[in-house]
C-alpha cells in the first residue's frame, strides 16, 4: 500500500509541475512578449475551471465505479482523474494568460495549482474513500 502512495506522490508532482512552471516562465521570463485581446480565451478558461472545480468536488461520489480490485488501485485511478482535469484546467488558464496577458486567467491558474496541491494523496484520504 505504501509503494503505491509513493508512486502516486510521484505523479502527483508531474502533474502539478507543468502548469506550475508553464505561469512562472510566463510570468516572470516572456514578459516582452505580443499579446492578444480576445476575451474568450480568459472566459473558456475559467468556464473550464468552474467546471473543473466542481468535476474535482463531486468526483468522490462516483467512487464505486472506480474499476479494480483493491481500494490502492481504485485510489490511484481516481487521483489521476481528479488531478489530470485540475490540470487541463490550469494549463488552459496559463496558455490563456500566456496568450492574453489578463491578470485573471493568472490568479485561476495559480487557484488551481493551490488547490492539487491541497488535494496531495495520502493513505488517510484512501482508507476514508475506500476503507481498508
Amino acid at each position: 500500500m505504501q509503494q503505491q502512495i509513493f508512486v502516486l506522490r510521484i505523479i502527483f508532482l508531474g502533474l502539478i509541475t507543468g502548469p506550475a512552471l508553464f505561469l512562472a516562465v510566463t510570468q516572470f521570463i516572456l514578459i516582452d512578449r505580443a499579446l492578444v485581446e480576445f476575451m474568450e480565451f480568459v472566459i473558456a478558461g475559467a468556464v473550464v475551471s468552474i467546471a473543473a472545480i466542481a468535476f474535482s468536488f463531486l468526483l468522490p461520489n462516483f467512487k464505486d465505479k472506480f474499476g479494480g480490485t483493491n481500494s490502492g488501485s481504485r485510489y490511484t485511478t481516481y487521483k489521476i482523474i481528479q488531478l489530470a482535469v485540475l490540470e487541463g484546467a490550469a494549463l488552459l488558464n496559463a496558455v490563456a494568460f500566456y496568450l492574453t496577458g489578463h491578470p485573471q486567467s493568472l490568479t485561476i491558474g495559480i487557484c488551481l495549482v493551490l488547490l492539487m496541491a491541497i488535494r496531495f494523496p495520502s493513505e488517510a484520504e484512501m482508507n476514508k474513500l475506500f476503507g481498508q
